[in-house]
């Protein structure tokens, strides 16, 4: 039962068609907007992984029988839960109708889906209602009333949803849109907001709530019923509304953004405007009548609804599943009921990803056989995105949590044992909780998750009795910073400041040829600690062309260049195959770059009939197979539309071409066809290479943030700041791309560029090279100024990790020739920076303990007793709260202000963990209070309850008392779990076992085994670290690199996509 519940939970977070008001999902910056749901029916349920990617849920209609029953086979909202239906006004708006005649195939025109207009109203009282459209599963707004130009609804509050801003605050929406409240003036009672999507701003406006807001150029009121409604459209003024509308292709003054005004708050440091009401819709429509989709084409458009049928023959083969259009399939069933019958099942269903609510459930385990007579239990905490190894590389990782029931998703994989997720609830030492896990090598692991707390879990892993953990990573992380070397000018800088790959590993470098391709240069005498503006023009920048060789390697090589840190594009050369083209094409030349989507020299096995799913919305197509003449029929589709058809000899290369910009027949896709094998009937493709239809421009005089573009030839592009730049103390300053300008928050000035890397997938930050043929004097040794994975705090410039490498024999680093070195350092609280008169359980600081990348906290000062950092507020970091809302802290904490009192200066604040409370306290925030009396101080006994620690502490900044509603805005927040990490000697990580451990080092060798640096190989070091070595069977070079998946990687054990 709790499997059905975990899967209901994931639905309802994902599927807007089964709740009444859902809101998308809206975050400003450092919160997530709340989500309020009320729950229908659900007729059946089932999750699992199919052919996508990624683990999906299936939302199923109802059952037919087509032996047996009489067609025509309707589904709409009540036998199919997938569709869409709105519970507030009991109005259905899809439909699904099979005519089929014959038992075993669906024949064009026999399947026909219908999505009508149906009424829903803004919550917002200003400007009226709107259609919706439920497309596929999905809801959608009717841009002018239109149902056949429907845009997805990316945000939309309900009644109960408020957003709080201080001046200045960003709050992102979605789809890059972003808010921020300019100015506010309680005084005059007016609101100055700012629209941007992607950073630039499209609109702005100054609302007076309740007298003046934006006009509403599409207010409709709306009468009648699904079917026969009229609509009366009009241009009002609102009176709290900010509006965003503009024209998009036919369709003018299409309502993108609106949010209501609904009060200002006048603080005793700083203002705040209180908004609702808030929708945001795609800003890019899909215009169905322009075509069909999948299978199914557009049969009749109406001012009331659109009518798709299918344009093709359906064969309704025992079990398989075909995918008609957008989420929708059919799935037949394979007749195994035995009654002598030949029947002919099937059903609709609408299949959804879920990428982050968990695992596919699986069957009850088998009856564990007879324990072994002595076990071993591994226990300890486990956080979302962290994963550890165990004996014969088991390894789990924690993906996500559940709260009702609460149960726990992980990701476990062992030796030649294919990765696979479940789902283990809570249990109290109940074996019905417990997961077995069989690993390779036969033996049985049980998992039992002990405690839920928010996103981590009280996890114990019992063994056979000589196991132990081998490893702790980081399975998962929401972005990456790739920092270049850290610069503190002493005087004038005479010699300039020069960054390249070997100290801003972000920037291009070809490992296997030993090449920087990427310079950032600030010019000599212009900064200095008494000077922090760099003038324009005294930052330079330049990147040079380069041949790639293709992962297929008869393909020869094409031109790429590292342009503001990122791999692009530059053209097909001399070097690439005339299979692809018989000529030089240059983008550079012609002032542009592509993005490389795929390059790869994986096999995939195609069946005649279908798809092989590329990037883009592509899909390469088997049509049919030859087997006598070793020819392959190949159909290249985008969105279901065929753009390409070529029968191809095998083996051959097929190549897609088309006008990109200003060039003419550019190849967007190539695909080696390997060989046809007529058992199957199939085709092995081993080659595949895509680049992007989108590129973007590098001619002279563009510009990029601060940075413009002077030179520009086909060996490269020239850059300098036509911007003057200011270091300005606890600063980042974009220069161009991803490359921004850090600076320390301390009076002396230090700076480096950083790269912000937050888009999906995986990265590596790289160390320095290391060449022993050149240099192996005194070793190797990499620290946090030549490996920027490594912990360091950039404010008070301190590090403490150290990985050094003392000798080599051959490519053989022996055992103990390789140490990594850690030990505690004192940091100042953040709150003791800001208030010297502030101390946090006497203290004015903590000792900080950079631990395998990450900055750990060691209370006592004990470098072997490690705290997990949950939150650390930096700089002027702050959160606003309303009364009665609790603050997510990660870790199961909470902080919530539970009640202001009359006069608006004193907070109740309690704080809790898995909804216990821990502590509570009046903080006093009056103008004559202490700033030791603004602060909130919370103990808790660590793990082993012998001691009591601060682990939470906050300074309350500012109590708001409105007329409606009451806010409290906290500063300094810093909170460390109390479950502590011992480190003992003889602990395993990866290929290094701990040698030394005290109150002040920590120091581990490679203990394990030898380490080889084969040519183009990558040995693990510890947790993240590996070591990797350039494909070179002359020269040794070598670097060590720290490797993360940015955001939610896809389900495992899925094979090859097809459509």
């Amino acid at each position: 039962m709790w499997r059905m519940v975990r899967i209901l939970c994931a639905i309802l977070a994902h599927l807007p068609i089964y709740v009444a008001d859902i809101p998308g999902r809206c975050a400003k910056k450092g919160g997530n907007m709340t989500k309020r749901i009320r729950i229908l029916v659900v007729l059946v349920v089932m999750a699992f992984a199919m052919h996508a990617s990624a683990e999906t849920v299936e939302m199923r209609g109802e059952v037919v029988d087509a032996t047996f029953q009489i067609a025509p086979f309707t589904w709409t909202a009540p036998n199919f839960g997938g569709l869409y239906y709105d519970v507030d006004r009991n109005l259905m708006s899809d439909a699904l109708t099979s005519t089929a005649t014959a038992p075993d195939a669906i024949n064009c025109g026999d399947l026909v889906y219908t999505a009508y207009r149906v009424e829903s109203g803004y919550a917002n009282p200003d400007i009226g209602g709107y259609f919706a459209v439920g497309w596929f599963g999905q809801k959608c707004m009717a841009i002018n009333g239109k149902p056949y130009v429907l845009s997805p609804i990316i945000c939309e509050m309900d009644t109960n949803d408020r957003i709080v801003l201080i001046p200045d605050e960003e709050w992102y929406i979605g789809n890059e849109y972003c808010l921020i409240a300019r100015e506010i003036d309680p005084e005059s009672d007016k609101v100055w907001l700012a629209l941007e999507k992607d950073g630039v701003e499209v609109d702005a406006a100054v609302i007076h709530p309740r007298s003046d807001g934006d006009c509403f150029n599409n207010n409709m009121l709306i009468n009648g019923s699904p079917g026969a409604y009229t609509v009366k459209m009009a241009a009002v003024s609102t009176a709290s509304t900010f509006v965003y509308q503009k024209d998009i292709g036919m369709e003018d003054d299409v309502p993108i953004f609106s949010v209501y005004v609904e009060a200002i708050f006048r603080g005793t440091d700083t203002n705040a405007v209180q908004l609702k009401y808030a929708i945001l819709i795609d800003d890019d429509p899909v215009k169905v009548i322009n075509g069909g989709v999948g299978m199914m084409d557009v049969d009749a458009v109406t001012s009331e609804s659109v009518r798709l049928s299918s344009d093709q023959r359906i064969p309704l083969t025992p079990d398989s599943d075909v995918n008609v259009a957008e989420g929708l399939w059919l799935h037949v069933a394979d007749d195994m009921d035995n009654d002598a019958v030949r029947n002919h099942r099937y059903y609709p269903y609408l299949l959804y990803e879920c990428a982050s609510s968990g695992s596919n459930p699986t069957p009850p385990p088998p009856p564990p056989p007879p324990p072994p007579p002595v076990t071993t239990e591994i226990e300890g905490m486990l956080y979302a995105g962290q994963g550890i190894e165990i004996e014969h590389n088991i390894r789990i990782e924690l993906v996500g949590t559940s709260g009702d029931p609460e149960s726990a998703d992980f990701r476990i994989s062992s030796y030649r044992m294919p990765e696979s997720l479940i789902t283990i609830p809570r249990g109290d030492s109940s074996t019905e909780f417990i997961h077995l896990y069989d690993t390779s090598s036969g033996e049985l692991i049980e998992l039992d998750v002990i405690r839920v707390s928010g996103d981590s879990v009280h996890l114990m892993i019992t063994t056979p009795w000589d196991w132990r953990v081998t490893d702790r990573y980081i399975a998962r992380v929401d972005e990456v910073s790739i920092r270049g070397e850290v610069v503190e000018p002493t005087g004038e800088e005479i010699r300039g400041i020069i960054w390249d790959a070997s100290d801003f590993t972000a920037l291009g470098y070809d490992f296997n040829y030993d090449a920087a391709t990427e310079i950032l240069a600030i010019v000599p005498g212009t900064v200095s600690q008494n000077d922090r503006t760099i003038d324009v023009g005294y930052v330079e920048y330049g990147t040079s062309t380069r041949d790639t060789n293709f992962k297929y390697g008869a393909w020869g090589s094409y031109r790429t260049i590292s342009f503001m840190a990122e791999d692009r594009l530059a053209g097909y050369g001399e070097g690439t195959d005339c299979a692809i083209t018989d000529g030089t094409i240059s983008l550079i030349s012609r002032g542009m770059l592509s993005r490389v989507l795929i390059d790869e020299d994986k096999q995939h096995i195609i069946a005649s009939g279908a798809s092989l799913q590329l990037e883009e919305d592509y899909e390469l197509k088997i049509v049919q197979l030859d087997f006598n003449g070793s020819k392959a029929q190949l159909e290249l589709l985008r969105n279901g539309h065929s753009v390409d058809t070529e029968i191809v000899d095998v083996p051959d290369t097929f190549v897609y071409r088309k006008d990109l910009g200003k060039l003419d027949d550019v190849p967007i896709i190539t695909a080696h066809i390997d060989a046809i094998l007529a058992d199957q009937p199939s085709v092995a493709i081993n080659g595949i290479f895509q680049i992007s239809e989108e590129y973007i421009s590098v001619e002279a005089g563009n510009v990029y943030s601060k940075m413009e573009i002077g030179d520009v030839s086909s060996d490269g592009i020239g850059m300098t700041n036509i911007y003057p730049i200011h270091l300005l103390k606890g600063d980042t300053t974009k220069l161009m791309g991803n490359i921004n300008f850090v600076v320390a928050d301390n009076e002396t000035l230090r700076f480096s560029p950083v790269v912000e890397l937050t888009a999906p997938g995986n990265c590596e930050v790289r160390g320095a090279v290391a060449r022993p043929d050149a240099d192996m004097n005194d070793g190797f040794a990499w620290n946090a100024s030549n490996f920027a994975a490594l912990w360091y705090d950039f404010d008070s410039g301190t590090s403490t990790e150290t990985l050094t490498i003392n000798s080599l024999n051959g490519r053989v680093i022996e055992d103990d020739m390789m140490t990594y070195i850690t030990h505690p350092v004192y940091q100042q609280y953040a709150i003791n920076e800001a208030y010297n008169d502030v101390m946090i359980d006497s203290e004015t600081g903590y000792t900080a303990t950079g631990w395998i990348t990450e900055k750990y906290v060691s209370p006592g000062g004990r470098a072997d007793m490690l705290h997990r950092l949950l939150v650390e507020f930096e700089g002027d970091d702050r959160k606003t709260m309303a009364v009665g809302e609790p603050y997510d802290l990660g870790a199961g904490f909470t902080l919530t202000p539970q009640q202001i009192d009359l006069d608006g200066n004193k907070v109740w604040l309690t704080f809790a963990r898995d909804g216990v409370e821990i502590d509570s306290e009046v903080i006093d925030a009056s103008h004559g209070s202490s700033n030791q009396d603004r602060t909130f101080i919370a103990y808790l006994e660590d793990a082993d309850g012998e001691d009591e620690i601060a682990v939470f502490h906050c300074y309350v900044d500012a109590v708001f008392r409105g007329t409606d509603f009451n806010i409290v805005q906290i500063t300094h927040v810093f909170l460390i779990d109390n479950f502590c990490t011992e480190i003992s000697t003889g602990d395993i990580y990866g290929a290094m076992e701990v040698v030394f451990t005290d109150y002040d080092e920590i120091v581990l060798a490679n203990h394990v085994m030898p380490t080889i640096l084969e040519p183009g190989s990558r040995q693990r070091v510890m947790g993240n670290i590996y070591l990797k070595t350039a494909d070179d069977e002359t020269a040794i070079r070598f670097y060590p690199a720290a490797e993360y998946t940015i955001g939610q990687d896809d389900p495992p054990g899925n094979p090859d996509p097809e459509v």
